[in-house]
Protein backbone atom coordinates (compact mmCIF):
# COMPACT_ATOMS: atom_id res chain seq x y z
CA UNK A 1 0.00 0.00 0.00
CA UNK A 2 1.42 3.50 -0.74
CA UNK A 3 1.22 6.59 0.99
CA UNK A 4 -0.94 8.12 -0.20
CA UNK A 5 -3.94 5.38 -0.31
CA UNK A 6 -6.43 6.02 1.86
CA UNK A 7 -8.21 2.90 1.49
CA UNK A 8 -6.84 0.51 4.07
CA UNK A 9 -7.56 0.02 8.00
CA UNK A 10 -6.60 3.43 10.15
CA UNK A 11 -3.15 3.20 12.69
CA UNK A 12 -2.86 4.69 15.95
CA UNK A 13 0.20 6.88 16.04
CA UNK A 14 2.59 6.13 18.42
CA UNK A 15 3.29 9.46 20.76
CA UNK A 16 6.87 8.57 21.60
CA UNK A 17 9.13 5.43 22.55
CA UNK A 18 8.14 5.90 26.33
CA UNK A 19 5.53 4.45 28.16
CA UNK A 20 2.04 5.97 29.69
CA UNK A 21 1.99 7.78 33.06
CA UNK A 22 -0.52 4.92 34.02
CA UNK A 23 1.94 2.06 32.92
CA UNK A 24 4.90 3.89 34.45
CA UNK A 25 3.45 3.98 37.98
CA UNK A 26 2.17 0.43 37.30
CA UNK A 27 5.61 -0.45 36.10
CA UNK A 28 3.63 -2.55 33.07
CA UNK A 29 4.73 -2.78 29.55
CA UNK A 30 2.97 0.18 27.10
CA UNK A 31 2.06 -0.26 23.85
CA UNK A 32 2.95 3.51 23.56
CA UNK A 33 -0.26 4.48 21.80
CA UNK A 34 -2.92 7.13 22.65
CA UNK A 35 -4.84 5.23 24.07
CA UNK A 36 -2.11 2.58 24.70
CA UNK A 37 -4.13 -1.27 25.33
CA UNK A 38 -3.60 -1.65 28.85
CA UNK A 39 -5.32 1.40 29.91
CA UNK A 40 -8.38 1.37 27.58
CA UNK A 41 -8.42 -2.22 29.25
CA UNK A 42 -8.44 -1.28 32.86
CA UNK A 43 -10.72 1.95 32.24
CA UNK A 44 -7.59 4.40 32.80
CA UNK A 45 -7.10 7.78 31.09
CA UNK A 46 -4.41 7.19 28.83
CA UNK A 47 -1.97 10.27 29.50
CA UNK A 48 1.74 11.09 28.42
CA UNK A 49 1.82 14.20 30.88
CA UNK A 50 4.84 13.20 33.21
CA UNK A 51 7.75 14.69 31.83
CA UNK A 52 11.08 12.50 30.97
CA UNK A 53 13.85 12.56 33.63
CA UNK A 54 17.34 13.73 32.80
CA UNK A 55 19.59 11.20 32.68
CA UNK A 56 22.41 12.69 33.50
CA UNK A 57 26.23 11.46 32.62
CA UNK A 58 26.98 7.63 33.23
CA UNK A 59 30.11 8.34 35.53
CA UNK A 60 31.10 11.24 37.61
CA UNK A 61 33.61 13.58 36.52
CA UNK A 62 36.67 14.72 38.55
CA UNK A 63 35.52 17.76 38.85
CA UNK A 64 32.45 16.57 40.05
CA UNK A 65 33.21 14.52 42.73
CA UNK A 66 36.00 16.75 43.92
CA UNK A 67 32.69 19.95 44.63
CA UNK A 68 30.65 17.37 45.91
CA UNK A 69 33.25 16.43 48.53
CA UNK A 70 34.20 19.81 49.38
CA UNK A 71 29.95 20.63 49.42
CA UNK A 72 29.20 17.55 51.54
CA UNK A 73 31.48 18.34 54.47
CA UNK A 74 29.33 16.90 58.04
CA UNK A 75 29.60 17.70 61.40
CA UNK A 76 29.94 15.56 64.21
CA UNK A 77 27.33 15.88 66.89
CA UNK A 78 28.42 17.23 70.07
CA UNK A 79 27.09 13.87 71.99
CA UNK A 80 25.01 11.31 70.98
CA UNK A 81 20.78 11.67 70.74
CA UNK A 82 19.53 10.45 73.81
CA UNK A 83 16.17 9.28 71.62
CA UNK A 84 16.12 8.39 67.95
CA UNK A 85 15.15 11.08 65.65
CA UNK A 86 11.54 11.36 64.32
CA UNK A 87 10.44 8.60 61.32
CA UNK A 88 9.39 10.13 57.95
CA UNK A 89 5.60 10.37 58.21
CA UNK A 90 4.65 8.62 54.99
CA UNK A 91 1.96 6.42 54.22
CA UNK A 92 2.69 3.27 52.98
CA UNK A 93 1.61 2.83 49.20
CA UNK A 94 3.82 1.55 46.57
CA UNK A 95 3.15 4.14 44.14
CA UNK A 96 3.14 7.32 46.33
CA UNK A 97 5.83 9.64 45.00
CA UNK A 98 9.14 8.98 47.22
CA UNK A 99 9.73 11.09 50.33
CA UNK A 100 13.47 11.29 49.67
CA UNK A 101 14.51 13.56 46.48
CA UNK A 102 16.33 11.89 43.84
CA UNK A 103 19.18 15.12 44.73
CA UNK A 104 18.98 14.19 48.61
CA UNK A 105 20.05 10.51 48.02
CA UNK A 106 22.59 11.37 45.46
CA UNK A 107 24.54 13.45 48.21
CA UNK A 108 24.40 10.40 50.38
CA UNK A 109 25.50 7.93 47.39
CA UNK A 110 28.72 10.30 46.34
CA UNK A 111 29.92 10.34 49.82
CA UNK A 112 29.71 6.78 50.06
CA UNK A 113 31.62 6.39 46.98
CA UNK A 114 34.40 8.92 48.25
CA UNK A 115 34.72 7.73 51.70
CA UNK A 116 33.09 4.19 51.87
CA UNK A 117 33.77 2.35 48.79
CA UNK A 118 36.63 1.18 49.57
CA UNK A 119 35.76 -0.24 52.66
CA UNK A 120 32.42 -1.59 50.85
CA UNK A 121 33.08 -1.47 47.13
CA UNK A 122 29.82 -3.82 45.90
CA UNK A 123 27.85 -0.87 44.58
CA UNK A 124 28.20 0.91 41.25
CA UNK A 125 27.28 4.26 42.16
CA UNK A 126 27.18 5.92 38.85
CA UNK A 127 24.56 3.14 37.73
CA UNK A 128 22.43 3.11 40.78
CA UNK A 129 22.62 7.15 40.46
CA UNK A 130 21.43 7.21 36.63
CA UNK A 131 18.87 4.62 37.61
CA UNK A 132 17.24 7.09 40.06
CA UNK A 133 16.95 9.78 37.51
CA UNK A 134 15.99 7.61 34.58
CA UNK A 135 12.88 6.37 37.11
CA UNK A 136 12.49 8.02 40.24
CA UNK A 137 9.50 5.66 40.97
CA UNK A 138 11.70 2.88 40.69
CA UNK A 139 10.84 1.27 43.89
CA UNK A 140 14.06 -1.49 44.04
CA UNK A 141 16.51 1.08 43.07
CA UNK A 142 15.40 3.58 45.46
CA UNK A 143 15.34 1.13 48.41
CA UNK A 144 18.76 0.26 47.68
CA UNK A 145 19.68 4.03 47.70
CA UNK A 146 18.21 4.95 50.95
CA UNK A 147 19.75 1.61 52.73
CA UNK A 148 22.93 3.30 51.59
CA UNK A 149 22.23 6.13 52.88
CA UNK A 150 20.87 5.33 56.41
CA UNK A 151 24.30 3.08 56.41
CA UNK A 152 26.62 5.83 55.22
CA UNK A 153 25.17 8.53 57.78
CA UNK A 154 25.62 5.76 60.59
CA UNK A 155 29.44 4.41 59.56
CA UNK A 156 30.73 7.93 59.48
CA UNK A 157 28.28 9.47 62.40
CA UNK A 158 26.83 12.15 60.12
CA UNK A 159 24.46 14.89 61.24
CA UNK A 160 24.57 18.18 59.24
CA UNK A 161 26.06 19.76 56.97
CA UNK A 162 28.81 22.50 57.25
CA UNK A 163 27.77 24.65 54.37
CA UNK A 164 24.83 26.94 55.21
CA UNK A 165 23.32 26.75 52.07
CA UNK A 166 22.39 22.94 52.26
CA UNK A 167 19.51 22.41 53.97
CA UNK A 168 19.57 18.79 54.06
CA UNK A 169 19.27 17.47 57.59
CA UNK A 170 17.50 13.70 57.24
CA UNK A 171 19.65 11.73 59.71
CA UNK A 172 20.09 8.35 59.74
CA UNK A 173 17.27 7.12 61.24
CA UNK A 174 14.67 8.63 58.96
CA UNK A 175 16.57 7.00 55.63
CA UNK A 176 16.40 3.91 57.96
CA UNK A 177 12.51 4.53 58.57
CA UNK A 178 11.87 4.84 54.76
CA UNK A 179 13.69 1.91 53.73
CA UNK A 180 11.56 -0.63 55.61
CA UNK A 181 8.80 1.52 54.54
CA UNK A 182 9.39 0.35 50.71
CA UNK A 183 10.87 -2.95 51.51
CA UNK A 184 7.77 -4.04 52.22
CA UNK A 185 6.23 -3.39 49.09
CA UNK A 186 9.02 -5.48 48.04
CA UNK A 187 8.53 -8.54 50.12
CA UNK A 188 6.65 -10.58 47.37
CA UNK A 189 10.24 -10.14 44.96
CA UNK A 190 12.74 -12.98 44.16
CA UNK A 191 16.35 -13.19 45.75
CA UNK A 192 18.78 -10.63 43.44
CA UNK A 193 21.29 -8.42 43.61
CA UNK A 194 19.35 -5.34 45.13
CA UNK A 195 17.66 -7.01 47.52
CA UNK A 196 21.29 -8.82 48.95
CA UNK A 197 22.77 -4.96 49.04
CA UNK A 198 19.51 -3.26 50.78
CA UNK A 199 20.18 -6.26 53.50
CA UNK A 200 23.60 -5.73 53.83
CA UNK A 201 23.63 -2.04 53.95
CA UNK A 202 20.29 -2.33 57.20
CA UNK A 203 23.04 -4.85 59.21
CA UNK A 204 25.72 -1.57 58.57
CA UNK A 205 23.12 0.61 60.22
CA UNK A 206 22.17 -1.83 63.10
CA UNK A 207 25.29 -2.93 63.96
CA UNK A 208 26.43 0.63 64.17
CA UNK A 209 22.75 1.50 66.87
CA UNK A 210 24.08 -1.30 68.98
CA UNK A 211 27.01 -3.70 67.79
CA UNK A 212 26.23 -7.37 67.69
CA UNK A 213 22.57 -6.60 68.37
CA UNK A 214 19.37 -8.83 67.08
CA UNK A 215 18.77 -6.45 64.27
CA UNK A 216 22.01 -6.21 63.19
CA UNK A 217 23.15 -10.01 62.96
CA UNK A 218 19.10 -11.23 61.59
CA UNK A 219 19.66 -8.34 58.41
CA UNK A 220 23.63 -9.53 58.40
CA UNK A 221 22.45 -13.22 57.94
CA UNK A 222 19.43 -12.14 55.67
CA UNK A 223 21.91 -11.24 53.20
CA UNK A 224 24.00 -14.57 53.27
CA UNK A 225 20.68 -16.05 52.87
CA UNK A 226 19.66 -14.25 49.65
CA UNK A 227 23.66 -14.66 47.96
CA UNK A 228 23.07 -18.82 48.68
CA UNK A 229 19.80 -18.62 47.02
CA UNK A 230 21.27 -16.80 43.80
CA UNK A 231 24.15 -19.64 44.19
CA UNK A 232 26.77 -16.94 44.78
CA UNK A 233 28.83 -19.61 46.13
CA UNK A 234 28.79 -21.99 43.39
CA UNK A 235 31.38 -21.45 40.63
CA UNK A 236 28.50 -23.06 37.97
CA UNK A 237 26.09 -19.66 39.03
CA UNK A 238 28.52 -17.29 37.14
CA UNK A 239 28.47 -18.87 33.54
CA UNK A 240 27.49 -16.48 30.93
CA UNK A 241 27.44 -13.28 33.34
CA UNK A 242 28.22 -9.72 31.91
CA UNK A 243 31.77 -8.88 33.36
CA UNK A 244 30.76 -6.87 35.47
CA UNK A 245 28.04 -8.29 37.18
CA UNK A 246 30.47 -11.84 37.77
CA UNK A 247 32.64 -9.15 39.16
CA UNK A 248 30.20 -7.76 41.76
CA UNK A 249 28.54 -10.81 42.79
CA UNK A 250 32.00 -12.46 43.60
CA UNK A 251 32.90 -8.92 45.55
CA UNK A 252 30.08 -9.19 47.35
CA UNK A 253 30.72 -12.72 48.01
CA UNK A 254 33.68 -12.38 49.62
CA UNK A 255 32.88 -9.00 51.73
CA UNK A 256 30.32 -11.21 53.50
CA UNK A 257 32.43 -13.64 53.74
CA UNK A 258 34.55 -11.36 55.71
CA UNK A 259 32.28 -9.47 57.20
CA UNK A 260 30.60 -12.60 58.97
CA UNK A 261 34.05 -13.76 59.87
CA UNK A 262 34.53 -10.52 61.58
CA UNK A 263 31.39 -10.30 63.10
CA UNK A 264 31.21 -13.94 64.32
CA UNK A 265 35.07 -13.34 66.21
CA UNK A 266 33.75 -10.20 67.37
CA UNK A 267 30.76 -11.65 69.31
CA UNK A 268 31.11 -15.31 69.85
CA UNK A 269 28.92 -16.43 67.02
CA UNK A 270 29.15 -19.85 64.42
CA UNK A 271 29.06 -19.13 60.69
CA UNK A 272 26.79 -19.84 58.08
CA UNK A 273 28.98 -19.18 55.20
CA UNK A 274 30.82 -22.60 55.07
CA UNK A 275 33.22 -24.39 52.85
CA UNK A 276 35.00 -20.43 51.41
CA UNK A 277 37.26 -22.93 49.19
CA UNK A 278 34.68 -23.64 46.97
CA UNK A 279 34.31 -20.34 46.61
CA UNK A 280 34.61 -18.85 43.07
CA UNK A 281 37.97 -16.45 43.57
CA UNK A 282 37.76 -12.70 43.25
CA UNK A 283 37.88 -11.02 39.90
CA UNK A 284 41.35 -10.53 38.94
CA UNK A 285 40.66 -7.35 36.80
CA UNK A 286 39.34 -4.06 38.58
CA UNK A 287 36.61 -1.98 37.40
CA UNK A 288 36.27 1.31 35.56
CA UNK A 289 35.19 3.01 39.24
CA UNK A 290 37.29 1.21 41.13
CA UNK A 291 40.86 3.30 41.18
CA UNK A 292 44.22 1.98 41.46
CA UNK A 293 44.28 0.39 44.40
CA UNK A 294 40.69 -0.69 45.65
CA UNK A 295 41.37 -3.95 44.35
CA UNK A 296 44.19 -5.28 45.57
CA UNK A 297 43.98 -3.98 48.83
CA UNK A 298 40.62 -5.51 49.06
CA UNK A 299 41.99 -8.65 48.08
CA UNK A 300 44.73 -8.25 50.86
CA UNK A 301 42.02 -7.88 53.42
CA UNK A 302 40.21 -11.42 52.22
CA UNK A 303 43.96 -12.65 52.28
CA UNK A 304 44.04 -12.13 56.04
CA UNK A 305 40.44 -13.69 56.89
CA UNK A 306 41.19 -16.73 54.38
CA UNK A 307 44.76 -17.66 56.24
CA UNK A 308 42.87 -17.12 59.61
CA UNK A 309 39.79 -19.67 58.20
CA UNK A 310 41.92 -22.29 57.09
CA UNK A 311 44.46 -22.10 59.60
CA UNK A 312 41.63 -23.21 62.08
CA UNK A 313 42.21 -20.50 63.86
CA UNK A 314 38.34 -19.72 64.48
CA UNK A 315 37.53 -23.22 65.92
CA UNK A 316 40.55 -23.14 67.94
CA UNK A 317 39.35 -19.98 69.31
CA UNK A 318 35.88 -21.05 69.88
CA UNK A 319 37.04 -24.23 71.78
CA UNK A 320 38.90 -21.85 74.02
CA UNK A 321 36.18 -19.63 74.78
CA UNK A 322 33.52 -22.78 75.26
CA UNK A 323 36.05 -24.58 77.39
CA UNK A 324 38.18 -22.41 79.79
CA UNK A 325 40.28 -25.13 81.16
CA UNK A 326 40.94 -27.26 78.02
CA UNK A 327 44.98 -26.29 77.14
CA UNK A 328 46.20 -25.64 73.46
CA UNK A 329 47.56 -28.71 72.14
CA UNK A 330 50.88 -29.40 70.25
CA UNK A 331 49.01 -29.29 67.18
CA UNK A 332 46.85 -26.41 67.44
CA UNK A 333 50.06 -24.30 68.91
CA UNK A 334 52.00 -25.08 66.03
CA UNK A 335 49.02 -23.66 63.88
CA UNK A 336 48.94 -20.87 65.84
CA UNK A 337 52.44 -19.61 65.34
CA UNK A 338 52.24 -20.36 61.49
CA UNK A 339 49.94 -18.03 61.66
CA UNK A 340 51.66 -15.71 63.62
CA UNK A 341 54.21 -15.96 61.32
CA UNK A 342 51.91 -15.42 58.33
CA UNK A 343 50.37 -12.67 59.65
CA UNK A 344 53.51 -10.66 60.68
CA UNK A 345 54.57 -11.36 56.75
CA UNK A 346 51.50 -9.87 55.59
CA UNK A 347 52.40 -6.51 57.34
CA UNK A 348 54.91 -5.69 54.78
CA UNK A 349 52.51 -6.95 51.58
CA UNK A 350 50.64 -3.74 52.14
CA UNK A 351 52.41 -1.15 52.44
CA UNK A 352 52.00 0.12 48.71
CA UNK A 353 49.00 -1.41 47.62
CA UNK A 354 46.18 0.09 49.66
CA UNK A 355 44.60 3.53 50.16
CA UNK A 356 44.77 5.57 53.48
CA UNK A 357 41.07 3.40 54.46
CA UNK A 358 41.83 -0.13 53.33
CA UNK A 359 45.33 0.31 54.78
CA UNK A 360 43.72 1.48 58.54
CA UNK A 361 40.93 -1.44 58.09
CA UNK A 362 43.99 -4.31 57.36
CA UNK A 363 46.58 -3.14 59.69
CA UNK A 364 44.12 -3.23 62.60
CA UNK A 365 42.55 -5.98 61.69
CA UNK A 366 45.66 -8.03 61.52
CA UNK A 367 47.02 -6.89 64.70
CA UNK A 368 43.66 -7.73 66.45
CA UNK A 369 43.92 -10.82 65.11
CA UNK A 370 47.60 -11.60 66.51
CA UNK A 371 45.81 -10.52 70.02
CA UNK A 372 43.26 -12.96 69.38
CA UNK A 373 46.06 -15.40 68.92
CA UNK A 374 47.63 -14.17 72.07
CA UNK A 375 44.34 -14.50 73.79
CA UNK A 376 43.87 -18.22 72.91
CA UNK A 377 46.95 -19.17 74.18
CA UNK A 378 47.75 -16.54 77.31
CA UNK A 379 49.01 -18.17 80.56
CA UNK A 380 50.11 -21.24 78.95
CA UNK A 381 53.84 -22.92 78.71
CA UNK A 382 54.07 -21.53 75.40
CA UNK A 383 54.90 -18.10 75.65
CA UNK A 384 58.63 -17.11 76.85
CA UNK A 385 59.88 -14.10 76.95
CA UNK A 386 61.43 -15.22 72.97
CA UNK A 387 57.22 -14.47 72.22
CA UNK A 388 57.81 -10.53 73.28
CA UNK A 389 57.83 -9.71 69.72
CA UNK A 390 54.31 -11.27 69.29
CA UNK A 391 53.43 -9.76 72.88
CA UNK A 392 50.49 -7.47 73.29
CA UNK A 393 52.81 -4.42 73.77
CA UNK A 394 54.97 -5.12 71.11
CA UNK A 395 51.32 -5.27 68.72
CA UNK A 396 49.93 -2.50 70.26
CA UNK A 397 53.18 -0.41 69.26
CA UNK A 398 53.00 -1.30 65.84
CA UNK A 399 49.53 -0.51 65.17
CA UNK A 400 50.03 3.37 67.14
CA UNK A 401 52.53 3.11 64.99
CA UNK A 402 50.63 2.40 61.78
CA UNK A 403 47.57 4.28 62.95
CA UNK A 404 49.70 7.26 63.48
CA UNK A 405 50.62 8.06 59.73
CA UNK A 406 47.14 7.62 58.75
CA UNK A 407 44.24 10.70 58.67
CA UNK A 408 41.46 10.28 60.81
CA UNK A 409 38.77 9.84 57.92
CA UNK A 410 40.66 6.72 56.98
CA UNK A 411 40.21 5.26 60.69
CA UNK A 412 36.38 6.65 61.08
CA UNK A 413 35.23 5.07 58.29
CA UNK A 414 35.46 1.94 59.33
CA UNK A 415 32.80 2.40 62.27
CA UNK A 416 32.19 0.68 65.83
CA UNK A 417 33.98 -2.38 64.70
CA UNK A 418 37.25 -0.17 64.80
CA UNK A 419 36.64 0.98 68.15
CA UNK A 420 36.05 -3.16 69.36
CA UNK A 421 39.29 -4.36 68.12
CA UNK A 422 41.13 -1.50 69.37
CA UNK A 423 39.40 -1.70 72.99
CA UNK A 424 40.77 -5.53 72.52
CA UNK A 425 44.02 -4.88 71.80
CA UNK A 426 44.50 -2.24 74.84
CA UNK A 427 43.06 -4.62 77.09
CA UNK A 428 45.32 -7.62 75.77
CA UNK A 429 48.00 -4.73 77.22
CA UNK A 430 46.70 -4.70 80.60
CA UNK A 431 46.15 -8.41 81.14
CA UNK A 432 50.15 -8.80 79.85
CA UNK A 433 51.07 -7.10 83.16
CA UNK A 434 51.49 -10.12 84.49
CA UNK A 435 53.77 -11.59 82.18
CA UNK A 436 56.36 -8.70 81.90
CA UNK A 437 58.38 -5.78 83.45
CA UNK A 438 57.70 -3.69 80.97
CA UNK A 439 55.68 -0.07 81.70
CA UNK A 440 53.48 0.11 78.99
CA UNK A 441 51.93 3.37 80.31
CA UNK A 442 52.21 5.49 77.27
CA UNK A 443 50.79 2.89 75.07
CA UNK A 444 47.22 2.60 77.33
CA UNK A 445 47.25 6.16 77.37
CA UNK A 446 46.89 6.33 73.71
CA UNK A 447 44.81 3.71 73.05
CA UNK A 448 42.63 5.18 75.27
CA UNK A 449 43.15 8.31 74.27
CA UNK A 450 41.89 6.88 70.51
CA UNK A 451 39.10 5.53 72.46
CA UNK A 452 37.97 8.80 73.83
CA UNK A 453 37.98 11.00 69.99
CA UNK A 454 37.47 8.33 67.19
CA UNK A 455 34.30 8.59 65.90
CA UNK A 456 32.98 11.19 68.62
CA UNK A 457 34.49 8.67 71.92
CA UNK A 458 33.11 5.54 72.78
CA UNK A 459 32.25 5.69 76.91
CA UNK A 460 31.40 2.12 76.98
CA UNK A 461 34.23 0.62 75.83
CA UNK A 462 36.16 3.35 77.77
CA UNK A 463 35.12 2.69 80.86
CA UNK A 464 35.04 -0.93 79.97
CA UNK A 465 39.23 -0.04 79.67
CA UNK A 466 39.67 2.19 82.79
CA UNK A 467 37.74 -0.73 84.69
CA UNK A 468 40.05 -3.36 83.37
CA UNK A 469 43.36 -1.25 84.50
CA UNK A 470 41.76 -0.54 87.57
CA UNK A 471 41.77 -4.42 88.42
CA UNK A 472 45.00 -4.99 87.47
CA UNK A 473 46.44 -2.53 89.50
CA UNK A 474 44.36 -4.33 92.30
CA UNK A 475 45.67 -7.47 91.29
CA UNK A 476 49.26 -6.40 90.30
CA UNK A 477 49.83 -3.23 92.54
CA UNK A 478 50.15 -0.81 89.88
CA UNK A 479 50.22 2.66 90.82
CA UNK A 480 48.65 5.52 89.25
CA UNK A 481 48.72 8.88 89.35
CA UNK A 482 46.06 10.98 91.71
CA UNK A 483 44.38 12.93 89.01
CA UNK A 484 43.27 9.84 86.68
CA UNK A 485 41.12 8.19 89.48
CA UNK A 486 40.13 4.18 87.25
CA UNK A 487 38.53 3.05 90.48
CA UNK A 488 35.01 4.24 88.94
CA UNK A 489 33.16 3.55 92.43
CA UNK A 490 29.79 3.57 90.64
CA UNK A 491 30.39 0.53 88.13
CA UNK A 492 30.29 -2.24 89.54
CA UNK A 493 32.57 -4.59 87.10
CA UNK A 494 32.10 -7.76 86.81
CA UNK A 495 35.20 -9.85 85.71
CA UNK A 496 35.85 -13.39 86.54
CA UNK A 497 39.32 -14.59 87.40
CA UNK A 498 41.11 -18.09 88.13
CA UNK A 499 43.64 -19.11 90.22
CA UNK A 500 46.82 -21.40 88.94
CA UNK A 501 48.67 -23.92 90.31
CA UNK A 502 50.75 -21.57 92.15
CA UNK A 503 47.79 -19.82 93.75
CA UNK A 504 48.55 -16.70 91.81
CA UNK A 505 44.87 -14.96 90.30
CA UNK A 506 44.70 -14.69 86.26
CA UNK A 507 42.11 -13.22 84.09
CA UNK A 508 40.42 -15.74 81.87
CA UNK A 509 41.91 -16.55 79.03
CA UNK A 510 38.94 -16.37 76.47
CA UNK A 511 39.57 -14.22 73.86
CA UNK A 512 36.11 -13.60 73.92
CA UNK A 513 35.78 -12.49 77.73
CA UNK A 514 36.39 -8.47 77.29
CA UNK A 515 33.38 -8.09 74.83
CA UNK A 516 31.38 -10.29 77.41
CA UNK A 517 31.90 -8.18 80.42
CA UNK A 518 31.56 -5.37 77.10
CA UNK A 519 27.53 -6.19 77.18
CA UNK A 520 27.39 -6.83 81.26
CA UNK A 521 28.51 -3.06 81.77
CA UNK A 522 26.22 -1.25 79.06
CA UNK A 523 23.44 -2.12 81.31
CA UNK A 524 24.92 -0.20 83.76
CA UNK A 525 25.03 3.51 84.73
CA UNK A 526 27.92 5.39 83.16
CA UNK A 527 27.14 8.90 83.92
CA UNK A 528 30.21 9.23 86.16
CA UNK A 529 32.89 8.21 83.48
CA UNK A 530 31.94 11.57 81.55
CA UNK A 531 34.96 13.37 83.74
CA UNK A 532 37.31 10.55 82.15
CA UNK A 533 36.17 11.19 78.82
CA UNK A 534 36.98 15.26 78.80
CA UNK A 535 40.46 13.95 80.62
CA UNK A 536 41.01 11.98 77.86
CA UNK A 537 40.10 14.66 75.27
CA UNK A 538 42.44 16.94 77.01
CA UNK A 539 45.65 16.85 75.65
CA UNK A 540 47.33 18.87 78.36
CA UNK A 541 46.17 16.33 80.99
CA UNK A 542 47.57 13.61 78.77
CA UNK A 543 50.76 15.61 79.01
CA UNK A 544 50.78 16.07 82.61
CA UNK A 545 50.09 12.16 83.45
CA UNK A 546 52.74 11.15 81.35
CA UNK A 547 55.29 13.47 83.20
CA UNK A 548 54.39 11.30 85.99
CA UNK A 549 56.57 8.22 85.29
CA UNK A 550 55.59 6.14 88.02
CA UNK A 551 52.02 5.70 87.39
CA UNK A 552 52.23 2.37 86.38
CA UNK A 553 55.02 0.55 88.59
CA UNK A 554 55.11 -3.51 87.48
CA UNK A 555 57.16 -5.25 90.83
CA UNK A 556 59.17 -7.83 88.89
CA UNK A 557 58.63 -11.65 89.36
CA UNK A 558 60.50 -13.39 92.11
CA UNK A 559 61.58 -15.54 88.66
CA UNK A 560 63.03 -12.76 86.74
Amino acid sequence: MSPGNSTGPSRQRKIGSRSCDACKIRKLKCTETAPCQRCVAAGLDCTFNKTQSTRGPRTLRTRTLQQIQNATQFQQPASPPLHQPPSINVTVNTVTPPAISVESLVVRLCIYRLRLFPVWPIVAVEQVIAALHRDPHDVETYTLAVAIGAATMAQLKLSRFKDPNITDSLPAAALQDECQRTRRSLNSGGANLSRLQTSFFLHIYHENQIPGGAESLMYLREAITVAQIMGLHRASAYLGLPPAEDRLRRRILWLLFVTERGVAMLHRLPVALTSAEKFPPLDTISGSDDGPYVLPAFKKLVNLFWIFDRSRAFDVLQDAADDMDASVSSPNHEALRNLQKRLQEAHLETENEANDIQKADISITRQWMQILIWRATQGKAYWTANDSSTGPIQIAQELLNDISKLPNTALEAHGPGIEFKVYEIASAVADSLNFTNSRPDDILLRLQKFLATCRGGNINLLALLAARIAQRQSLYSLSLPRQFDLSLPQLQVTEEVITDADGNEQPLSSPWLSLVAAAELKQQSLFSYAQHISLLSDGSALAEMLDHQDWLLVPKSPNM
